[in-house]
């Protein structure tokens, strides 16, 4: 088989509900020179038998297995077997539009600097319907800009030079539920990234999605990428090198490299209710909370919920008087502490 442009990285865990069709849609690419790398996470479900099913219709289908290790070990095996020069992204749910690799090889071709390159994506729900739209900053200052307050690419309409990536690091297990969030960040910072602005393809909006289930994790993991990244622009060793496994806050301890930031979201964990049956909060968590420096609307949502919590426990530690408790929660944001005292906690 010749070597391909584009190597299209798509892991799966129990994916069969819409792992034909995600499949489908890259084979339908415009652009025939692709390889389609579909790794197994261990699933339990039809997925295996779809794949392999694919692959016997289709050579550019190359299958592999895991047992179950999780994302960023899928990626990661899927790009060690990665043989084009730019590798592309689509998660198992979603769908590539006919033209979407052709366009980013396009742009990748006229701009020698370019290392990561996303588009728009329609928000679909579970039955595909259109429910909406990922749009964002399309050129490289303003993706710089908003890079830092938050995710502005859609991971499963990514391309990236190998070349790049490679040099980076690849995606790094130790930023569970943000790996994509980190490899940005350190991407650039060895070229140009952007977005095109039309939306070329479709990201599958439903309950089982990763975003939806691991808000406190993800939140964690973006704060630890800023941490590693500050400490990289200021010319000193990456915290997180070398490190395999995410960071656990319910044990308690606090590596000297990243214990500001284990300390505050030990207190952000609040806000999920299941961690007053793990332990109780204390005058150090609540001290936190009204001594952070916020890097984005999120942990300001997180610190909210998390001290409503508290109140509403009747758990908050001696000698914090409730009253400092209340008045952080206002602090924060007036009108969010009002929702969420009235119980609508559903709006930003």
């Amino acid at each position: 088989m010749p070597t391909p442009v584009v190597s299209v990285l798509m892991p799966v865990r129990n994916g069969a509900r819409f792992l034909a069709e995600a499949v489908a849609s890259v084979l339908a690419s415009s652009e025939r020179g692709l390889e389609l790398i579909v790794v197994d996470d261990g699933s339990t479900d039809a997925s295996p038998a779809i794949i392999a099913a694919a692959q016997r219709a289709d050579e550019r289908i190359v299958a592999l297995a895991q047992p179950r290790l999780g994302l960023v070990a899928a990626l990661e095996l899927a790009r060690s077997r990665a043989r084009a020069p730019y590798l592309a992204r689509l998660d198992a749910d979603d769908l590539a539009s006919p033209d979407r690799f052709a366009r980013q090889l396009e742009r990748f071709e006229s701009d020698s600097d370019l290392v990561l390159l996303g588009t728009a994506m329609d928000r679909i729900d579970a039955a595909g319907r259109r429910i909406g739209q990922f749009a964002y900053p399309e050129a490289h200052d303003a993706l710089m800009q908003a890079l830092w307050r938050r995710n502005p690419f859609v991971h499963s309409s990514i391309m990236m030079r190998a070349s790049a990536a490679g040099a980076a690091g690849g995606y790094r297990a130790f930023f569970a539920e943000a790996e994509d969030y980190d490899l940005w960040l350190r991407l650039s910072e060895r070229g140009t990234v952007a977005n095109l602005p039309e939306a070329l393809g479709s990201a599958r909006t439903h309950a089982d999605t990763v975003t939806a289930r691991a808000g406190l994790r993800q939140a964690f993991s973006v704060a630890l990428a800023r941490h590693c990244t500050r400490a990289r622009r200021a010319g000193k060793p990456d915290p997180a090198t070398g490190l395999t496994q995410p960071l656990d806050l319910d044990d308690g301890g606090d590596d000297g490299s990243f214990a500001g930031v284990i300390r505050l979201f030990r207190a952000l964990a609040f806000s999920d209710e299941a961690t007053f049956g793990r332990r109780a909060p204390t005058s150090g968590d609540i001290d936190a909370i009204a001594s952070a420096s916020w890097g984005d609307r999120r942990e300001v949502t997180l610190a909210q919920t998390a001290l409503l919590n508290i109140l509403r426990r009747r758990s908050v530690p001696k000698p914090v008087a409730r009253l400092r408790v209340a008045a952080t929660l206002v602090r924060l944001d007036p009108w969010r502490a009002l929702r969420l005292v009235f119980g609508d906690s559903r709006k930003p």
